[in-house]
């Protein structure tokens, strides 16, 4: 009525309406409690070992409704003590309750030691050390609560001087919250009981216990304020929040990280090694290596079974099934089942997709597996991975930037070692070439008066041989002198024939063959034949020069038998033609496969190292493409495949 308006008149009604469902609500909280773990208990001893757990547990199950009615058994006397609240005779509420106030706390009380007890039982016989630490924490807390009820309430501290009682009121009923924040902890922490909670959860618990703290803390001083200096409490509360406020906002970051940290340890723990994984990306310069270190890093850190980053051109089937705009994925969650088996295959608790945000293309994901100390239930354990995820998008970026360049290095490098090699090689040659058929002619002079000389004939097979080497370099500077950044394939007026090219390099050295004792088998199929000339940008001979180079290694690779073939065969540009060139002998070794195509790389005492580098530039310049297998078969054999584009028909 001090208030005055017209609304004045219902002020009471509406006081007096909220401290009846106050009161009525806190009345079922004892019953709530020993019902919740009356199912509890029977649901954990469902499968014990012990004959007297059994043997109680068999007794629940029985008994189960008369200890129901037992346990709301005192809420019949609910009606009288809010009829006796509905009279508005008395503004305190708890004067109109007098009666009620003892035996309501010493059923609080009770209720909080059956609790207790039920809980140390459980903890004592559960399986999993993770639930057994949970209902020992929860039994100390009601434990704890039915203590401080018992002193504050039936012992009178309630009734100390001023201050003292009020604090110890306010102190009893926030430890009302305490079993729900540690029980919240736990679940959200280990998994405990099998059940996962969102963040959101914790964050309603931590709002009512600020709630709390400002309704029970704030308000008791601005009371005490009030008292003392007569200072309009609304004008205290509003100053003493603004204080608290202004005064925690430079130290906030600060105190969440610790709070963060103390009540969630391990999870602060994640986060903290998953920035120190972060930190180390920027010192990757290789994909590969980055993948690995990724991998390596996660599995030390947390003792993940498994971990992976897949990138996004691997062409993984799992990339494409994750959902548009997921942030993470975890497996616990996933209801499609062509992702859940992809899932499995990896043996992936959890996938994060690595992008910048969850609108940008995918980059690539990162896949761990299950570990124990972190239970990956749901997307939101998954946050510390997130914010990695992030990380490793900005890395693989920085990574392609390192390797682009790198490769654009090396290749600038390359053409400008060979273009001084080809000139180098043009020199030696000219110089070599015209000296080499005037002793030739001499030689074969002195044959003619000495035609049973084997030194004359060792030395024509060594000029010979020579000026098959002065041959290469002239033909290696030849090709460093066309034009750079041509593109591969481009039409020259000169077309080969592939047919006739290997019908040619086959005869050439079927009779070296014969004299080594190799069988030496070229097949040429009819539709070669029938295309022609069909290779632009390169003749008749040349080709035949490509395949002879190949048939040469083939000789000389302690073969038996040697098969040379030529077929239409579909290639990246179309209809093309395939041909084969495979040995029996004993292989190229794994570490040498991706150097023999580096100019000047050879295994032999007298080789130049230049046969191979130049077949695979003559390939290349016609836009077909040569490749290496070996061992073909048994661990032996080599076979060179080229394909080259069919730019016209005869």
């Amino acid at each position: 009525s001090a208030v005055g308006g017209p609304g004045a008149a219902w002020l009471p009604r509406l006081s007096l309406l909220a401290d009846t469902v106050a009161f009525g609500a806190l009345a079922f909280l004892p019953a709530l409690l020993l019902h919740t773990h009356l199912i509890v208990a029977t649901n954990a001893l469902a499968d014990t070992a012990s004959v007297r757990l059994a043997a109680i547990r068999d007794g629940l199950r029985r008994w189960h409704r008369p200890l129901v009615s037992i346990t709301y058994a005192p809420l019949v006397l609910l009606p009288v003590a809010l009829f006796r609240l509905a009279d508005a005779t008395d503004p305190d509420p708890l004067a109109r309750l007098r009666g009620f106030e003892r035996p309501f706390v010493i059923w609080i009380v009770w209720a909080h030691l059956v609790a207790m007890v039920t809980d140390f039982v459980l903890a004592r016989h559960s399986r999993k050390k993770e639930e057994g630490r949970l209902y020992l924490a929860v039994g100390l807390t009601f434990s704890a609560n039915a203590a401080l009820f018992i002193v504050t309430f039936l012992a009178g501290a309630n009734r100390l001087r001023p201050g003292v009682g009020p604090i110890l009121v306010s102190i009893s009923l926030l430890s009302s919250l305490a079993p729900a924040c540690v029980f919240a902890y736990f679940v959200y922490r280990y998994n405990a009981l099998g059940l996962f909670v969102r963040r959101g959860a914790l964050a309603g618990v931590a709002a009512a216990v600020m709630l709390f703290g400002y309704v029970f803390v704030l308000r008791e001083i601005s009371s005490r304020i009030e008292s003392l200096y007569g200072l309009d409490p609304r004008l205290t509360d509003a100053a003493l929040l603004a204080a608290v406020l202004i005064g925690l906002a430079p130290f906030a970051g600060r105190i969440r990280e610790r709070v963060f940290g103390v009540v969630f340890p391990a999870v602060a723990r994640q986060r903290a090694l998953s920035r120190q994984v972060g930190a180390s990306l920027h010192n990757v310069a290789d994909r590969a290596a980055l993948a690995a270190h990724v991998a390596t890093a996660l599995k030390a850190a947390f003792h993940f079974e498994a971990a992976a980053l897949v990138a996004g051109d691997s062409g993984d089937p799992l990339l494409s099934l994750i959902p548009a705009g997921a942030s993470a994925v975890a497996r616990a969650e996933v209801a499609d089942e062509d992702l859940g088996r992809e899932m499995d295959k990896h043996g992936a608790a959890c996938v994060v997709p690595v992008r910048h945000g969850v609108d940008q293309p995918l980059m690539g994901a990162l896949i761990v597996g299950p570990s124990r100390e972190w239970p990956l239930m749901s997307s939101e354990d998954a946050a510390p991975l997130i914010e990695l995820a992030s990380q490793m998008a900005t890395a693989l970026e920085h990574v392609g930037v390192v390797e682009a360049n790198v490769t654009l290095e090396r290749r600038l490098q390359q053409e400008k070692h060979l273009a001084t090699i080809g000139r180098l090689a043009a020199t030696v040659a000219h110089e070599v070439k015209n000296p080499l058929g005037a002793i030739k002619t001499i030689v074969q002079v002195m044959q003619e008066q000495s035609p049973d000389d084997r030194d004359l004939r060792m030395i024509v097979s060594e000029i010979d041989r020579l000026a098959g080497t002065v041959h290469q370099l002239l033909l290696f500077a030849r090709m460093q002198d066309r034009a750079p950044g041509a593109a591969p394939g481009a039409p020259r007026p000169s077309f080969g024939n592939p047919a006739a090219a290997l019908t040619q390099a086959a005869r050439l050295f079927r009779a070296d063959a014969d004299r080594r004792g190799i069988s030496l088998d070229a097949s040429v199929n009819a539709r070669v034949e029938a295309l022609g000339a069909c290779v632009g940008g390169i003749t008749t001979d040349q080709l035949s020069e490509v395949f002879s180079n190949l048939i040469v290694n083939a000789l000389q690779a302690d073969s038996r038998r040697v098969v040379v073939s030529a077929t239409v065969a579909p290639t990246t540009r179309g209809a093309g033609v395939r041909v084969m060139v495979e040995d029996d002998g004993h292989g190229i070794p794994g570490e040498q496969q991706a150097r023999v195509f580096e100019p000047f790389f050879t295994t032999r005492q007298r080789g130049t190292g230049l046969g191979l580098a130049i077949v695979n530039q003559q390939i290349r310049m016609v836009g077909g493409t040569i490749r290496l297998e070996s061992p073909v078969s048994e661990g032996r054999g080599t076979r060179f495949v080229i394909e080259l584009p069919v730019t016209q028909s005869a």
